[in-house]
């Protein structure tokens, strides 16, 4: 199991930008939102090699009822986590920052 999770900061403020979406849309939504995405980074801790590799390096992740991807790597007991990603954003713009 992964010990240690770190988003950069640009995950970051994704996950904190579609929490305010989310939760300006309908309180509490924005709570099942981050729900999801704990859900998904525990899958993720457990099991790291579960998601196939998208790009590059980078593994692909799809949360559960909400349309985002998170891209992340696993290096020697640690899981960083390089964006949550909305899946209708152009794939481009993702490649940019990846590379």
């Amino acid at each position: 199991m992964i010990e240690r999770v770190e988003f950069n900061p640009k995950a970051q403020q994704e996950v904190a930008d579609s929490f305010d979406w989310y939760d300006s849309r309908e309180v509490g939504l924005g709570n099942e939102f981050l729900g999801a995405l704990d859900d998904c980074v525990r899958l993720i801790r457990l099991q790291p090699e579960m998601s196939p590799i998208a790009f590059k390096n980078y593994r692909k992740a799809l949360l559960t009822r909400f349309p985002f991807a998170i891209f992340y790597r696993v290096s020697t007991g640690l899981l960083t986590i390089y964006a949550v990603f909305h899946c209708s954003k152009s794939p481009l713009r993702l490649k940019k920052r990846l590379t």
